[in-house]
């Protein structure tokens, strides 16, 4: 795992910069190669006190921010253990989850683990950031 500071272009080696994160993608400056940011905000909300985006892919094609939740992460969750709420953790929910072990034994969050697993995967990416993504720095 690396940085972006320590990043640099596939194509052309030149260094990339985090300031130059713009709609969910890196484009280098020198050739025009685009990396895909997953969870970037537009270039003029990237403070200073986030945190740092860590490169997570073999490829080090998608990029990942700290804090920011994947929308098929919390899919496959909410399908495989939905009825113990760890969906609902992993979104910050923890009421929610709580009251899935609570009740884990009747089956009942295990139904509305695999239905919300559905709807999160059917949701489109702007859909996703602007329910579960808002409140994370």
């Amino acid at each position: 795992m690396a940085d972006l500071k320590s990043l640099k272009c596939k194509q052309c080696g030149a260094p990339l910069d985090q300031n130059d994160i713009v709609d969910g993608s890196l484009t280098c400056k020198y050739c025009g190669n685009v990396l895909y940011v997953e969870g970037a905000a537009p270039k003029k909300s990237v403070a200073a006190d986030q945190p740092k985006p860590i490169i997570m892919s073999a490829d080090d094609d998608i990029i990942l921010i700290p804090g920011k939740k994947n929308k098929m992460m919390a899919g496959l969750l909410a399908i495989f253990l939905g009825g113990f709420g760890i969906h609902w953790f992993y979104l910050n929910k923890p009421v929610i989850g709580v009251l899935c072990l609570l009740f884990c034994w009747t089956y009942i969050p295990s139904l509305v683990g695999l239905i919300h697993g559905i709807v999160i995967l059917s949701m489109n990416d702007a859909n996703f950031n602007s329910t579960y993504n808002n409140n994370n720095a």
